[in-house]
Formats: C-alpha cells, structure tokens, sequence
C-alpha cells in the first residue's frame, strides 16, 4: 500500500486474485487470511488460519485453531456462525453446508446456521442438484437433502464428477 508520500508499506505478506471475483486473498506475517475488494476495502477481516473458499455471494470462512466456521454474505458484509468445528469448502445447492460437529462427525447446515441433517456422518461433502456424497464407517453412498440415502453407503470411494455422474471404486 502506498502512503500519502508515495513511500511503499506492508500491508499482508501474501494476495491472492480470487478467479472470477473482485476480490483478493490477502494473508498477515502471522498466516491469518481475509478477503479484500479491488477497491482496497477488508471485506472479510484478516483473523482466519484456514482459506476462505468463495461460492456467489458468500464465503466460508474457517478458522481450525479456534474451532470456528463461518459463512459471509460479500455483499453485505455480513456474517453467521456455523454450528460445528470445521466445514466444507462451498456452499452446496439449497444453500446447505457441510459442517464438521464436535464429536468429529458430519452433517449440514443452512445458511442461517442451524443444523437441519444431523451430524452422524464420517464426511460429508456438498450438495450438488440436491444430493450429496457421503461417508458413514468407512463406506460412502449418496442422501437426498432429506438426509434419505439413495445410493447405498457400499463403496470405498464416491467422487462426483459434474452434477450427475459419479466415479464409484469398489
């Protein structure tokens, strides 16, 4: 950042352009991230030790020292607590969230931060057209958001490739 004088000062150790965004991935010398406009102005301040992952208007925000996950609406400037200790990376279709609870299982929650699938699973990952992939023991098979499961928990691996396609390995 320039001063007044034109003199250069840091300001974050690290910027990263977000894709597709006008924003920057900014990290402190203490490794803390935050989320900053092309207009310079801290959309999301500077106190998280995990990424931030950007999904539309919002942004998940997690911080796994101080067992916090939090979702921003960018525009607003706005946040809510996740209910959990960690979370998925994106905002998955219907707004659900996977959450990681305390007792290190999985489920999800809406963007207003209520739990609405309880956490039982091992992993969960996003919700893609309503479905998601996820882990229960050491098996994966796929719920409706609902939490029905639709495919059986029977595989070793499930990976979503586009919205209706799986790679399943036995």
């Amino acid at each position: 950042v320039l001063d007044k004088w034109g003199e250069v000062k840091p300001v974050y150790s690290s910027i990263t352009n977000k894709p597709d965004t006008n924003y920057f991935l900014v990290w402190d010398v203490s490794g803390n991230y935050g989320l900053v406009s092309t207009k310079n102005e801290i959309v999301i301040p500077v106190k998280y030790d995990d990424d931030i992952m950007i999904t539309g208007t919002k942004a998940i925000a997690k911080s796994r020292n101080k067992k916090l996950v939090e979702l921003w609406d960018i525009k607003a400037k706005t946040k809510v607590k996740l209910p959990g200790i960690n979370g998925g990376s994106e905002v998955g279709s219907g707004g659900l969230i996977a959450v990681e609870a305390v007792n290190h299982k999985w489920g999800y929650s809406d963007s207003k931060g209520k739990l609405v699938l309880p956490a039982k699973y091992n992993y969960a990952q996003k919700f893609v057209d309503n479905k998601a992939v996820v882990m229960i023991g050491e098996k994966y098979g796929v719920i409706n958001e609902k939490g029905v499961i639709i495919i059986p928990c029977k595989y070793d691996e499930l990976t979503a490739v586009g919205k209706s396609l799986l790679l399943a390995r036995i």
